[in-house]
């Protein structure tokens, strides 16, 4: 497995989750929406 981190940004509707490389590549992206009137 490559060195890096994960970063999350969180909005009202998504979450995406990004694994960045020490070198600043983005070599993995997850997304995941709400739907419904659900609150998570």
């Amino acid at each position: 497995m490559a060195n890096g981190f994960l970063l999350h940004r969180v909005s009202m509707i998504e979450i995406v989750t990004y694994f960045v490389t020490s070198a600043g590549e983005v070599v993995y992206r997850i997304e995941v929406q709400q739907r419904g009137k659900e609150v998570m």
